[in-house]
């Protein structure tokens, strides 16, 4: 579950640049009752990897935007955390690429929770509209049946442009997750993004008021 106006950051944010993918990381509340997490604010990052197709978020960005979190949970007197993370994909496909599994799967091992979301944007349909597509998704340990017969012999295949390698039994590949947007909270923020973009600001090196 994520609100409008989380949504809404997080799309302005991707449409920002068709050059090169932009990536934040995205925090909220998981509710046992009915095994959801709750989106409510996004925190943009800077990028750290030269290569305009790949996003990777660096130990002080994690620890700056658990910052962030902390303080929104003093504030509100809820248990806000870190809770996923979210990237651009300009022009091209909104599927996961190999590369983004194995970067969830990651998140993963160090909480179950965690959740990605992928913004498609800078696409054209046959009418010739932009459009935009989301999606939501976790890593899931599947089994390649090939390899229980060989496993000294790589599979080679591909997907959306990837090249996939298997030379052991397990592997991880993308599992849609639902996602629904919804009005924020009465006790949410107006704001969601004002103190994200100010600790975005500081490991820039530039100062605000």
């Amino acid at each position: 579950v994520i609100t409008w106006q989380t949504f809404h950051a997080c799309t302005s944010h991707a449409f920002s640049t068709s050059k090169q993918e932009v990536m934040g990381l995205l925090l909220g509340s998981w509710n046992e009752s009915d095994n959801s997490v709750y989106i409510e604010n996004a925190m943009a990052l800077m990028r750290t990897d030269k290569k305009p197709d790949r996003c990777e978020v660096s130990v002080e960005q994690l620890a700056a935007a658990s910052t962030v979190a902390e303080e929104i949970s003093k504030r509100s007197g809820r248990n806000i955390r870190v809770c996923g993370w979210y990237h651009s994909h300009p022009a091209i496909t909104v599927h996961p690429s190999h590369i983004d599994v194995r970067t969830q799967m990651q998140y993963q091992l160090m909480d179950r929770h965690f959740v990605g979301l992928i913004f498609a944007v800078f696409q054209q349909d046959s009418t010739n509209t932009g459009k935009v597509e989301v999606t939501a998704f976790q890593s899931t340990k599947i089994i390649s049946t090939a390899n229980f017969y060989n496993q000294n012999t790589a599979i080679e295949g591909s997907k959306d442009g990837h090249d996939y390698h298997h030379s052991t039994p397990s592997e991880w590949s993308e599992q849609n997750v639902p996602l629904s947007i919804v009005r924020p909270r009465s006790s949410d923020s107006g704001t969601p993004l004002t103190d994200s973009f100010r600790v975005l600001l500081d490991l820039q090196k530039i100062h605000i008021d």
